[in-house]
């Protein structure tokens, strides 16, 4: 069937309508129609990394749509479902069957090689081959191929505009506190950024909705004493005399951190090594592939 998508045609062009063809849906595949679909950084850093001579490619990763069709083996989903759209897994390996399908052995070749498992095209424009099945879905589209394992059935009622984020920014935040922090109820937690994937992390069930999603970052006590006697001097590494000396006036008892233990003392007390902290320690359910 012909669609429309936003194709990608190198790093160094824009975006672009065109019209492309979709193959009709296979056994255990399900087509969707696309009603929202979130951009996502991976989005933009994949058409920045894959050159022109890779030829035309339709990304988009965080689709939530309407089922048009599933194919014969396909249970659990059904014409007129409304569906989320997230990344594939095979089922199969250690990690799928130990619940971390997002460290699925084969997560490359189901998620960004641009084509099905089993090489053949989702998408073609002219004859030729469109590198597609990003994420299993290439969202970038009216409508796109999805399996069961990426899918997942919402009710109705729920704005599809607001949920595509879930299928990666949302799960990546909440996954990186929950399964990674772990922090407890009483915790403090630094966010820096507060876009899709932190939103998640400012909120708590029991805040009321106005509350839960703020861009803003809320530093404990302890932290803010030490940003601001960070802030007046250019501290560049970990292991500079004015470090030492920043650490030794810092009181607070340190922060804690990921179950893994804790990264280097100095990196509790000042702004610079607080952003590698962060990185350190914020480590997804979620990984990105390109």
């Amino acid at each position: 069937m012909q669609v429309t998508a936003a194709v990608s045609h190198g790093p160094d062009s824009p975006f672009t309508l065109e019209t492309v063809e979709l193959d009709e849906p296979r056994a255990d595949e399900v087509l969707v129609r696309i009603v929202a679909t979130g951009l996502c950084h991976t989005d933009l850093f994949t058409k920045a990394a894959l050159p022109r001579a890779a030829g035309p490619a339709v990304l988009g990763h965080e689709g939530a749509g309407i089922v048009v069709d599933v194919g014969s083996r396909v249970s659990g989903v059904a014409p007129g479902d409304h569906v989320i759209l997230s990344y594939r897994h095979c089922g199969d390996c250690d990690q799928c069957r130990s619940a971390g399908p997002a460290y699925c052995v084969d997560a490359h070749r189901l998620n960004s090689s641009g084509r099905r498992a089993d090489g053949s095209a989702t998408v073609t424009q002219n004859g030729e081959s469109v590198r597609a099945a990003f994420f299993g879905q290439s969202s970038f589209a009216e409508h796109v191929l999805a399996t069961a394992d990426n899918v997942v059935v919402v009710d109705k009622s729920v704005d599809l505009a607001a949920a595509a984020p879930l299928g990666c920014g949302f799960q990546t935040g909440a996954g990186a506190v929950l399964n990674v922090l772990r922090p407890g109820r009483d915790s403090s937690v630094v966010v820096f950024g507060g876009a899709v994937s932190g939103s998640p992390r400012c909120s708590r069930p029991d805040q009321p909705a106005s509350q839960r999603f703020s861009p803003s970052i809320r530093y404990p006590r302890d932290v803010r004493s030490r940003r601001s006697s960070a802030r007046s001097r250019s501290i560049p590494g970990h292991r500079t005399r004015s470090h030492r000396s920043v650490r030794r006036r810092a009181a607070a008892p340190p922060t804690p951190w990921t179950r893994r233990g804790s990264p280097p003392s100095s990196a509790r007390h000042c702004r610079a090594c607080a952003r590698g902290a962060a990185r350190w320690s914020s480590a997804s359910a979620h990984p990105k592939w390109w």
